[in-house]
């Protein structure tokens, strides 16, 4: 699976927002996993012929994938011999709050 690293500065909910925004340009989120208010991981389908745009689209949101990313995401492009490839891109939010609090439903039974 390929594994993506990003920071995205500002309001989280508005980064969080901008995440989405660039993401679906080029694919779709299939899942969230907030952990507090510093740290959300997308698990992401990009569909093949758009994944070429996609460090590009994240940079216009204003999210910057690091160096590592940029080169697996090159290799997983040219590897690539379907329609789409699914990854997790982890985003830090530097600017979040790091004492948010996620509600945890209840375990029935």
């Amino acid at each position: 699976m390929l594994l993506l690293s990003a920071i995205a500065r500002g309001d989280w909910y508005a980064a969080v927002g901008r995440v989405r925004a660039a993401v679906d340009e080029c694919g779709f989120v299939l899942e969230e996993r907030p952990f507090s208010g510093i740290l959300v991981a997308f698990q992401i389908e990009l569909r093949a012929s758009r994944a070429g745009r996609f460090s590009e689209a994240l940079r216009e949101h204003a999210v910057i994938l690091d160096a590592a990313s940029e080169v697996a995401l090159a290799g997983a492009i040219a590897g690539c011999t379907s329609d789409s490839f699914e990854g997790m891109l982890s985003v830090s939010f530097p600017d979040g709050d790091p004492d948010k609090s996620r509600p945890t439903p209840a375990v029935p039974g």
